[in-house]
């Protein structure tokens, strides 16, 4: 089972001062899980709630300045790499947070 989710990538400015337009790419996730486990809990960005841990296996391509919108909300991410410690197999783990502590 999978659940697609939008990775909004880029925006921020050029070196003119001009707006750079996100592009949006819809993923395809493994699973969507409330919060936070005890093991990333920690880890999320100072103040902010985590509302949703993202679990993909294999590997996808998000990185901590990519926007991720689940479940109709857009939310800022913390990206962690996974390893399983039995197999070679490797995931990662998106941390959605929002709001202010």
């Amino acid at each position: 089972m999978s659940e697609t989710v939008i990775r909004h990538r880029g925006g921020g400015m050029d070196d003119d001062n001009n707006p750079i337009p996100w592009v949006d790419t819809p993923l395809e996730v493994r699973s969507v899980a409330p919060g936070a486990t005890a093991e990333y809990i920690d880890r999320g960005r100072n103040g902010d709630r985590v509302e949703y841990s993202i679990y993909t296996t294999p590997a996808l391509d998000i990185t901590n300045e990519d926007e991720l919108t689940v479940r109709g909300r857009r939310f800022l991410v913390q990206v962690e790499d996974w390893r399983s410690p039995r197999t070679r197999r490797t995931g990662t783990v998106v941390l959605c947070s929002s709001g202010k502590g």
